[in-house]
This record gives C-alpha cells, sequence and structure tokens, in this order.
C-alpha cells in the first residue's frame, strides 16, 4: 500500500538539521476540510487522544464495534472520549490495559465505570498500586469479564476490522512493566495500524524476528511517548510506516520525544505527528486511503 499524504510535521528541540529537515517534510491534510470532531460511523477510525503524557487510544469499527487502548492518567479520559465517540452509539466493546502503569491505566476505573465494556482485556502483571487495586475492584463490581491476553489472540470488531495481539509471548519473563506491554496490531482492508503501548527496543527486536515483513504498517504509535528506549532504527525499518503518532505531554519531565527518535523516524522516512501540537489525532480508512485529521 502506498504512504499517503498526511497532516502537520511535529519537530521538536532547537537543533537546525532538524528544522531543517522538518521543513522538508511538512505535507498538507488530506482531510482539512472536515470540521466534525467525532468519529466517522462508515470508515474504521483509530483516534489517538489526548492525554498529556499518557496514552489512550479509540478504535472504532464501521460495525458498531469499539475498543479502548489504555485510558491515561486519569477521568479526563472520559471528555476526550466524548469528543469522539459517535452519539448515536456511545457503548464500548473493549478496553484494553497495555500494561499496569499509571500513565496508562489511571483513566480506567472511570472508563470502566461509565462505559461497563463487555470486556476488560489486559496482561498477567504481578504490579500492585493503588491505581490497579481500584481498577480491578471496579472491574468486579460492573461485573465485567476480565481476559488474560497473549500472542496469537485475535479479537474481531466486525465489518472487517481484526485485532491481532503480537505481543506478549506465553510465559516472557519481564524485568519490567514495559517489557510486557501489550502490542497490537489493526488492520482493515489493506490498512494497517500498529499500537506498541511502552514495548522497549527488546521487545521491538523480538518483533521483528517473529513477525518479519508483517510488521508493515500505514500508520504506527511510537513506543513510550517517543523515548529513546524504543523507535529503534531496525524495528522502524521493519515496520515502515506512513504516518507515526507520539502521544506525550507538553514539557514533559522526561523530554519525550527525545531527539534521537525524532532523527530516526526522519530517517525512516515517516511522517511524525504529536499530541503535544496537534491535540488528538484522528485516523480513518476506508481499507485503502487513510485521511488524518485533527480534533
Amino acid at each position: 500500500m502506498k504512504k499517503h499524504s498526511t497532516g502537520l510535521l511535529f519537530a521538536r528541540g532547537a537543533a537546525l538539521l532538524f528544522a531543517a529537515l522538518c521543513v522538508a517534510l511538512v505535507v498538507s491534510y488530506a482531510s482539512t476540510k472536515q470540521t466534525e470532531s467525532t468519529c466517522s460511523t462508515a470508515q474504521i477510525c483509530v483516534a489517538f487522544l489526548d492525554m498529556g503524557q499518557g496514552d489512550a487510544i479509540y478504535i472504532r469499527s464501521p460495525s458498531g464495534k469499539s475498543m479502548l487502548v489504555d485510558g491515561g492518567r486519569d477521568a479526563s479520559v472520559l471528555r476526550q472520549l466524548d469528543m469522539v465517540v459517535p452519539r448515536e452509539d456511545s457503548s464500548l466493546t473493549y478496553v484494553v490495559a497495555t500494561h499496569p502503569d499509571l500513565d496508562h491505566i489511571g483513566g480506567l476505573t472511570a472508563v470502566v465505570d461509565h462505559y461497563r465494556p463487555q470486556e476488560f482485556l489486559t496482561i498477567k502483571s504481578e504490579k500492585s498500586t493503588g491505581a490497579t487495586e481500584q481498577l480491578d475492584a471496579m472491574i468486579i463490581d460492573k461485573n465485567v469479564n476480565r481476559v488474560v491476553l497473549q500472542s496469537g489472540d485475535v479479537y474481531d470488531l466486525g465489518a472487517g476490522v481484526l485485532v491481532s495481539v503480537l505481543y506478549p509471548f506465553q510465559d516472557i519473563e519481564a524485568e519490567d512493566s514495559n517489557e510486557e506491554s501489550i502490542v497490537l496490531m489493526v488492520t482493515y482492508g489493506e490498512s494497517r495500524f500498529l499500537l506498541t503501548g511502552d514495548a522497549p527496543m527488546l521487545v521491538e527486536h523480538m518483533l521483528v524476528r517473529t513477525y518479519g515483513d508483517t510488521l508493515r504498517a500505514d500508520v504506527l504509535k511510537a513506543g513510550h511517548h517517543g523515548s529513546k528506549t524504543s523507535s529503534s532504527a531496525y524495528f522502524l525499518a521493519a515496520v515502515d510506516p506512513a504516518v507515526t503518532v507520539i502521544s506525550a505531554g507538553k514539557d514533559n519531565s522526561y523530554g519525550h520525544p527525545h531527539e534521537p527518535v525524532i532523527a530516526a523516524l526522519l530517517g525512516a522516512g515517516t511522517q511524525i505527528l504529536s499530541t503535544i501540537e496537534n491535540s488528538t489525532i484522528i485516523t480513518e480508512s476506508d481499507g485503502q486511503k487513510i485521511t488524518v485529521r485533527r480534533r
């Protein structure tokens, strides 16, 4: 599938080399005339919500089935969802917690309480915090079915939309929670979206060795908010994304996205979009052509 022109290029850092490269890669939105902020009901929608220094990704199939991957740090995710979820169908079919870090699960207690999804999908983790305990209690209180994911699992969202679990592998021994982060491939027709959570380079390399060319995706969610712990050149060469989305907070204390990651992404020829510059980023596809717009 050919790479599609999309929107504003995000550049970070004062380096003049980066600035020059960024100017060269700026292109126009394919859908700037669209003013509707909610997801289309006729196409697949993958919306990268502006959660500051956190992750939350809303996926909606033309069938009406939907999935939320992570929920940011707090209940503000409900406000972000309200802006993209179609008014005529405000349900959530699945909620995914990629790993138990606060900036990914902090808002999921409110999500489970408000939406009561059919299933809550997560990993088997030994990490226990106040946030995980509150979330576990809400899942039980709302009688939501809890499922532990592993590679090979596939969720059918209807209308040809499939969500495949690429990672974690069975019986993986992770040294930290990022190394057990769920990685998903969303497919619809010829369009492919790769969501990597906080997966570090160690996991990226395992993915390339396991899946090879089948990792190719049109849209990539950069791992770990653009941290230099992720987005290796080896991995980017295998994925070959047309668009890479970085979900990070303005002036965050981690310095995300890191300049080596921006350099690697530019070297890979991908268009870079960040929630810092663009707020919520909505990607949609009819199965062939992908369009990108800002909320």
